[in-house]
């Protein structure tokens, strides 16, 4: 594990440098060894720089979850990579308190829904930021926000990038739990197609005196057969149990409970295929368990989120 450490180049950049010392009051030549500067890597060797690669500053999707202490007003850029296999990939995202904003891309497609055990969809309408949280905080980004740093994390730091940006946040970019705690929210993002990729996230906190948040990435995996249901038709409104027949068409569950389950909650995601690329029509279904013993259950969808109270049918 590397360490961070303040040192003085002979150039404007890494890049561009031949040497890096120690600064005062020690001075001399600083050690030699490898040196980063969050985005290339050069190894300093008889105090000379003598060759530079692209700095692969990812965070494995084992290493998270990532928690960030209360502090400093921040746009904290977190990149993690999902691992090889298709399937899909799980953000876990708890703002504490007060709201913090949140974007999520993978590659050059960004993702707007989150989903909170105590109220369900939460969806991005507004660019930049999305604010999750609390509503009871009292804390409103609303407004504007000038000259808020932005910062790299990567090995357990965050280091400032020397870069900052001005915000203006209007509704649109805050979607707060009324009545309750957010909690956990969690987002499925769909890797249909095996291979490395990365998931970055932008994770903006505003209130210094009571903020902090933790966020996960879970390595992509495809639904687990565990989570695989048969479903019914769509209807219009609610069928009562045993009144349809159920088709031969699987959907998988992926919970967003405290404790994740097997079994259909209110709020859960419910999907088409088990990378999470597409999502039943609205609507209400009756939907069976692929278990030994089987187990029907109604539900209510709304852009894949299940909106009932779901209990089993007698």
């Amino acid at each position: 594990m590397g360490t961070t450490a303040n040192y003085i180049l002979n150039g404007p950049t890494l890049a561009t440098s031949s040497t890096a010392t120690l600064p005062p009051p020690s001075g001399g030549t600083a050690p030699d060894g490898y040196y980063s500067d969050g985005t290339i890597v050069r190894q300093l060797l008889g105090g000379v720089f003598v060759d530079s690669q692209d700095c692969d500053c990812t965070t494995a999707c084992a290493n998270n979850p990532i928690t960030r202490p209360v502090g400093v007003q921040s746009t904290d850029y977190i990149d993690i990579s999902t691992g090889p296999n298709a399937g899909v990939v799980i953000v876990k995202f708890n703002p504490s308190s007060a709201p913090v904003g949140i974007t999520s891309a993978m590659g050059n497609t960004g993702y707007n829904t989150w989903s909170s055990p105590a109220d369900g969809e939460h969806t991005r309408i507004a660019t930049g930021p999305f604010f999750l949280g609390d509503l009871s905080s009292g804390f409103s980004p609303v407004g504007s926000w000038p000259g808020v740093e932005e910062r790299d994390y990567y090995n357990g730091v965050f280091t400032l990038t020397g870069s900052e940006v001005n915000y203006v946040f209007t509704s649109n970019n805050v979607s707060l739990t009324a009545g309750a705690s957010a909690g956990t929210l969690v987002q499925v993002i769909p890797k249909p197609i095996s291979g490395q990729s990365i998931v970055t996230l932008g994770v903006t906190c505003l209130n210094t005196t009571s903020t902090s948040y933790q966020v996960s990435v879970e390595c992509a995996a495809p639904i687990p057969d565990t989570n695989r249901f048969l479903i019914s038709q769509v209807y219009a409104t609610p069928p009562a149990c045993g009144a349809t027949p159920i088709l031969p068409d699987s959907v998988y569950l992926v919970s967003v409970q405290s404790t994740p389950s097997t079994i259909p909650s209110r709020y859960d995601y419910l999907f088409s295929d088990n990378t999470g690329t597409s999502y039943p029509a609205d609507g209400s279904y009756l939907m069976n368990s692929t278990t030994a013993t089987v187990v029907q259950y109604v539900i209510t969808l709304s852009n894949g989120i299940i909106t009932n109270n779901v209990t089993p049918c007698p």
